[in-house]
């Protein structure tokens, strides 16, 4: 069986999506587990100007990259790298503070799928449109 063609734009949209919101979890867990820099034991980062622009900033992507993923991922629930990767996501939100095991293979999976799309198959996808 193989896996239906995604559009040139949807894996666009998929891929890209997935890459922000799992570099933005990652880049935020890992800052919450360094000591001095974590909030939760009195960090200084997060309240400085430059530590709430980086949050703003990165709040803002990530609310883009996961709306565009939530209605991709609904159009195309069918496709299994697209559902695997949802699914993924959902369990990496099960925990709120520090990186955990599905957070690593969430962030690990969203990675090699966008390095899959744009360095493979999005030039396939744009040659068939």
């Amino acid at each position: 069986m193989s896996l239906p063609a995604l559009a040139r734009r949807t894996g666009d949209l998929v891929f890209g999506g997935h890459l922000v919101l799992a570099l933005a979890l990652m880049f935020w867990r890992a800052l919450e587990s360094l000591p001095g820099y974590s909030a939760e034991d009195g960090g200084s980062f997060s309240s400085s100007p430059a530590g709430r622009l980086l949050a703003c900033a990165t709040l803002v992507a990530s609310v883009l990259a996961a709306l565009a993923v939530a209605i991709q991922s609904a159009r195309r629930w069918r496709d299994p790298r697209i559902s695997g990767l949802a699914l993924g996501f959902a369990l990496a939100l099960t925990s709120r503070t520090r990186a955990d095991i599905f957070d690593l293979v969430y962030a690990g999976v969203a990675v090699a799928f966008g390095v899959w799309w744009f360095r493979n198959e999005r030039a396939v996808a744009q040659a068939r449109t």
